[in-house]
């Protein structure tokens, strides 16, 4: 028979539902303060309730989570939505640089140097 569980692991639900690919990054990560559940950072080991609220801070987006119910073990994507409930998204999108090398030139002589940085003192004056 199969017993319901009350409360879970904070790393094993988030390796479970998906948002980390695995329970070692996902320890990791609250390790570094990277989680809170319901404000608080955590260490991995804490246990998880339905309806707690979880905040995963990624490198490139921030997600705020809500527990729905809990497993066992991992679940396919297509399942995942029975268990998390996603309250906010927030990606941040990667900035290219204002000055890009062109391949196969190799490195910038003095003169192409200086005019770059003649041009980036520009731009940060301007945005001052």
């Amino acid at each position: 028979m199969t017993e319901p569980i009350d409360s879970i692991r904070v790393d094993i639900w988030l390796w479970g539902v998906r948002i980390f690919k695995t329970r070692t990054l996902a320890s990791a990560s609250c390790r570094s303060s990277k989680v809170r559940v319901n404000g608080d950072t955590v260490k991995s080991s804490k246990l998880i309730r339905v309806g707690d609220v979880i905040d995963v801070q990624k490198p490139r987006s921030k997600m705020t989570l809500q527990v729905l119910s809990l497993l066992k073990k991992r679940v396919s994507a297509k399942e995942v939505t029975a268990y998390k409930k996603e309250i906010s998204l927030i990606v941040e999108e990667r900035v290219d640089p204002i000055v890009k090398p062109i391949r196969g030139e190799g490195r910038p002589t003095k003169r192409k140097r200086r005019l770059m940085d003649a041009f980036l003192d520009e731009v940060e004056r301007g945005s001052s």
